[in-house]
């Protein structure tokens, strides 16, 4: 069983991300078309941004990867499930893109 919103909003962060690097690379190619010297903040910005790219890859695969029996695949009813069930909070999410900067800055 994968957390469906947890796989979206993760998806939805490297998409963004993947944006990001996509214009920072645009950047620097053309500062390196007109030889100029690299500018750091961009090198640095791309650097970051990629390491999110990484950390996010990282948590939807260690999601996908999981032993079979691990929670992940678990029926909702089981065992498991109702032991994290009585300690669990669903909170609700109100405003979505403030959610998903957050969540981006986590990563």
């Amino acid at each position: 069983m994968i957390n469906i919103s947890a796989t979206g909003v993760t998806y939805s962060v490297i998409l963004k991300v993947l944006e990001e690097v996509n214009g920072d690379l645009k950047m620097m190619l053309e500062e390196m078309r007109c030889h100029k010297n690299l500018n750091f903040d961009l090198v640095r910005k791309f650097c970051v941004s990629y390491l999110q790219i990484d950390t996010a890859d990282l948590i939807l695969f260690s999601a996908f990867d999981a032993p079979k029996d691990e929670i992940f695949y678990q029926s909702y009813e089981s065992e498991d499930w109702a032991r994290i069930k009585k300690h669990m909070e669903v909170v609700s999410i109100d405003n979505y893109l403030k959610y998903e900067s957050k969540y981006k800055f986590f990563i």
